[in-house]
């Protein structure tokens, strides 16, 4: 089971791609670390995974249960 995962996720402002086709899968009871050079996406990706930035596309799992996607949980009921 995962605690995070994250399949294609793509964010943009406007004209400007932010995310591209991000992924990733972070087990359950593993610490994970985004780096990244300044500005790449890394606050953007964490914001889409909390709940506070919506994602242009991809869904995003936190827990096994959809959270972005078809579906979308607001932040303050995602308990990340």
């Amino acid at each position: 089971m995962n605690g995070i995962e994250v399949r294609e996720l793509c964010k943009s402002y406007g004209d400007t791609e932010i995310l591209r086709s991000v992924s990733l899968s972070v087990p359950v009871g593993s610490v994970a670390v985004v780096v990244g050079a300044s500005g790449c996406g890394k606050t953007t990706l964490l914001r889409c995974i909390a709940g506070f930035e919506v994602p242009s596309a991809g869904p995003i799992t936190v827990a096994s249960r959809a959270v972005a996607g078809d579906a979308w949980v607001p932040a303050h009921k995602r308990s990340v």
